[in-house]
This record gives structure tokens, C-alpha cells and sequence, in this order.
């Protein structure tokens, strides 16, 4: 997503490809946060703490 992605070694980490902007990474978060829940029903939280001006509808 935008130069964004998830890990193929571990699923926790998110990659930037250095062409990634702060949208592109929360976007995937966004992504991975829903594609669990539909699939599994489970709510995640996040563990890191984003700083600034954000909403996260997942």
C-alpha cells in the first residue's frame, strides 16, 4: 500500500520501503485491523502510539 507493507517474517511488523507516507502505513493498519476482525472477530489494538493529529476507524 503506497510502498507500505506487512512482513513476511512476522506479521506485527510494517515495512516502509522509504516511498511510504504516514497515511500509507496507517491505511495498512487500517487494512490489517479490519481484514482480523471480519475474518476472525477479533478487535486488535494497537501497541504503538500515533503521535499527531490521527483518527482510526477500523
Amino acid at each position: 500500500m503506497g510502498g507500505a507493507q506487512i512482513s513476511e517474517k512476522h506479521a506485527n511488523f510494517f515495512i516502509n520501503d522509504e516511498k511510504a507516507s504516514a497515511d500509507d502505513i496507517r491505511a495498512l493498519f487500517a487494512e490489517a485491523w479490519n481484514s482480523v476482525r471480519e475474518q476472525f472477530g477479533v478487535e486488535m489494538a494497537l501497541e504503538v502510539e500515533l503521535v499527531g493529529e490521527w483518527t482510526f476507524e477500523g
